[in-house]
């Protein structure tokens, strides 16, 4: 599977420790938050007022890869050239825009949250929407309502920086690269679909979901 075009959906903590392992691909950023002093505990390259999206781009822009889109996605975009998605956003909202478009485009979707205390990572394939192996159904990532059998606590835009531990970033960021990493397998059936961290970390490929 081709991974050469990444959309990067949030440049917080996490998708900043993603930014690190792919920018060397072609990657826009897509994130309308601007950071505050709270965010240079886990950010140290953080500027307080300056867009998330445009800051991240100047730090990792040294291939001339890196692209800002700096605005909220709302589903609705058209992006060109696109292969993959990668949610790094801590709600409901961003993952839903980020589901419109993979189901769009028909294109992956790898979602990344680390909840504070316990970082996790799920592949959405377009093609299994709706059936037991999609997250967006299993985990309430859009707030789908339902059948759903988890429920994931991201449901607000807006969280306290206290406490958060910058351990539950990195993590979620390995486990979105592992999944990334996982995509050149030759059948989807080993793509890994889900990583955990609790009670340790654990991981499943599609066909065991």
């Amino acid at each position: 599977m081709k991974t050469n075009n990444i959309l990067l959906v949030g440049a917080g903590g996490t998708g900043s420790m993603i930014l690190p392992a792919i920018h060397t691909h072609n990657v826009t950023i897509a994130d309308g938050d601007t950071y505050e002093e709270a965010n240079k505990t886990r950010q140290p390259h953080a500027v307080s007022g300056e867009n998330k999206a445009e800051l991240m781009c100047k730090v990792f822009n040294k291939f001339k890869t890196v692209s800002a889109h700096p605005h909220m996605l709302n589903g609705t975009e058209t992006f060109k050239k696109l292969d993959i998605i990668i949610s790094a956003v801590d709600n409901n909202e961003g993952r839903a825009a980020a589901y419109a478009i993979s189901n769009k485009l028909g294109i992956p979707l790898i979602i990344a949250q680390n909840q504070e205390w316990n970082p996790s990572a799920w592949l959405y394939l377009p093609m299994l929407k709706g059936t037991s192996k999609d997250p967006f159904l299993t985990y309430s990532l859009d707030a789908i309502q339902g059948q759903s059998t988890h429920v994931c606590e991201g449901l607000t835009p807006k969280k306290s920086e206290r406490g958060q531990s910058g351990l539950a970033n990195l993590a979620a960021a390995g486990h979105a690269v592992t999944i990334l990493h996982s995509l050149g397998q030759k059948k989807w059936e080993n793509y890994i679909g889900e990583c955990n961290s609790l009670p340790w970390p654990k991981y499943k490929k599609l066909k065991d979901l």
